[in-house]
């Protein structure tokens, strides 16, 4: 499997950093929301810590358990200036 790439590197750090944000701000557990999500905890605290990519529909999984929208898990993460024609 090849590397990501720089900006998907930052993006999923930048989404494991608002996941575990948004986790401890609502008191809960790694464990109870990888339970929530139908999550193992062990691939939950991979993906929380950014070893880990996830799938979109998994981050409406974990949206849902943390009561927040998908979009308050997915920062906006500039990907620089578009090529141009």
């Amino acid at each position: 499997m090849p590397e990501p790439s720089p900006i998907a590197r930052e993006g999923r750090a930048a989404f494991a950093t608002q996941l575990r944000a948004v986790r401890l701000d609502r008191g809960l557990t790694q464990e109870a929301v990888a339970h929530a999500a139908g999550l193992d905890r062990s691939f939950y605290v991979e993906v929380e810590t950014g070893k880990h990519s996830i799938a979109l529909d998994r981050v409406f999984d974990l949206a849902e358990a943390l009561q927040v929208s998908a979009k308050q898990l997915v920062p906006d993460v500039p990907v620089g200036t578009p090529a141009e024609d």
